[in-house]
């Protein structure tokens, strides 16, 4: 609240990431339709491949590349979602302090788009992005800048440090 009332300008915007279990994203090859054929298409296949109720969360997904290798061209699309119940959790700071958030995004996907500011960054290359957290880790995977796979496991820090000499179980 201090840094944004002491910083913050009439044209100051602000973005909030999310991640978690409770975010998805998945990577969509899908005909090149055009007009108003293409959100429903993308509605369609968001409620086959989201991984929680498509009632329970928001969505949103952008158009990563065209595939034109093939006599029929493609679409390459990013689709992510969240949890209406996670949104709703992390805007709630801003909301008590009257804080209008303008966007939402999903923490990997903005960090793949940071990778192009780091000075031995090649477009070409592939990336992998390991969060080990204490109860989970995060493990995500790009080609250039742009996200192409992530996943989260139940295997955190806590998990693998502490092991009892009686244990077998090895990391």
């Amino acid at each position: 609240d201090d840094l944004y009332h002491e910083l913050g300008g009439r044209w100051t915007t602000v973005s909030l990431t999310v991640g978690g279990s409770e975010t998805a994203f998945r990577s969509l090859l899908m005909p090149a339709i055009t007009g108003r054929a293409f959100p429903a298409a993308v509605g369609f296949e968001a409620k086959k491949q989201i991984p929680f109720p498509i009632a329970e969360c928001y969505f949103d997904y952008r158009k990563v590349a065209v595939i034109s290798d093939d006599p029929a061209p493609k679409l390459k699309v990013a689709l992510i979602a969240a949890t209406r119940r996670l949104i709703a959790e992390h805007l709630a700071p801003f909301q008590t302090l009257n804080i209008r958030v303008d966007a939402v995004y999903l923490s990997q996907d903005v960090i793949g788009r940071m990778l192009a500011g780091l000075p031995a960054y090649e477009p070409d290359r592939h990336y992998c992005l390991v969060n080990i957290e204490r109860l989970k880790s995060e493990i995500a995977y790009y080609r250039g800048s742009e996200l192409e796979f992530s996943h989260i496991s139940s295997l955190g820090s806590q998990f693998l440090a502490n092991r009892r000499s009686a244990d077998d179980t090895v990391f």
